[in-house]
């Protein structure tokens, strides 16, 4: 099974119906999302065991963990031939919420991409356009909202209540602030003929799926129409948060060894003070100077301090 993993929390992508979580995965997916919302199950279990069989592109359906637990569940399509990604669903069980787990399971889920050669130019997600919470999420994770006209489709034929007024959020491989007209027409093509249309096909009649594609082309049209030869994306990858486990593991270690340090000099200092009889306001002038000296060393070492020590001599200047 491919993972990716961090310190506290990892990424699996299940193979089939058959692989070890994914029932209690998708029981996740059953319970959180909303029922006018919901992609039928069996259809994933249909789709999971049989979307490589019949097409090249790759249905991608991962279980997230928190320290070996199951927490959450995604939904997501490569089309390995427009070099894309699209993410059907994101979901992260309630009580496991919090603490920065989407934050830590966005950026596993991007390493995922990369480690296993999921080349992309984008990664597309929709996003209901009254769900603030999950927009503001995601743009704090890099993700920029297209600004064109957009909607969900309707899941399946009859249900109604799925066709939603959306948000196309978009997150760039490389930095992007615009999406020529041609692209963005052919990320609604891909999204809504090759994904949509195609996942339908295998559950609708004849008559079903011409109806349905009657319904894809009509939003199409409505996409379409007073098209910019450019359209704008607010936000994207230059407003990701840098907040990461990874960083934060890092800082963590590097505080933890220059607090030993400290600890180490203020030792000696104060078993030096003892030998030689040093006063008390010696010993705190010596304390003083090390911890001084430690502190600007791990600063100007680390590229933290390169910023503080200029301006500390930029004062030394102003005294002179």
């Amino acid at each position: 099974m491919k993972s990716i993993t961090s310190p506290s929390y990892s990424v699996k992508l299940f193979e089939s119906s058959e692989s070890e979580d994914f029932i209690s995965a998708l029981n996740i997916y059953l319970d959180e999302i909303p029922f006018e919302l919901k992609t039928s199950s069996q259809e994933i279990i249909y789709w999971i065991d049989n979307y490589s069989k019949k097409f090249n592109d790759e249905l991608l359906i991962f279980g997230f963990y928190e320290n070996d637990t199951l927490i959450g569940f995604s939904q997501c399509v490569y089309f390995s031939s427009k070099q894309f990604i699209v993410i059907d669903y994101f979901i992260i069980a309630s009580q496991y919420r919090g603490n920065h787990s989407f934050q830590m399971i966005v950026a596993l889920l991007k390493k995922f991409f990369r480690e296993y050669r999921y080349d992309y130019y984008y990664i597309l997600t929709e996003v209901d356009f009254n769900s603030k919470l999950l927009l503001r999420l995601l743009k704090q994770n890099g993700f920029g909202e297209v600004q064109s006209k957009y909607f969900q489709p309707n899941l399946g034929v009859n249900n109604f209540d799925s066709l939603l007024d959306a948000k196309l959020l978009f997150y760039p491989a490389e930095e992007d602030t615009t999406i020529k007209k041609e692209q963005y027409k052919t990320i609604i093509e891909t999204i809504y003929n090759d994904h949509y249309v195609r996942w339908y096909s295998a559950f609708l009649t004849n008559k079903e799926i011409s109806t349905y594609k009657n319904n894809i082309e009509k939003l199409k049209k409505k996409i379409y129409n007073n098209l910019n030869d450019k359209i704008n994306v607010r936000g994207g990858k230059k407003t990701i948060n840098s907040y990461s486990e990874f960083s934060t593991k890092k800082d963590i270690g590097n505080t933890t060894i220059l607090l030993t340090i400290i600890f180490t000099f203020t030792l000696l200092t104060l078993l030096l003070g003892k030998i030689f009889e040093f006063s008390l306001t010696e010993i705190v002038v010596l304390l003083f100077i090390n911890a001084s000296m430690v502190y600007l060393t791990h600063s100007l070492t680390s590229g933290k301090g390169t910023k503080q020590f200029k301006l500390l001599m930029k004062l030394f200047d102003k005294i002179k």
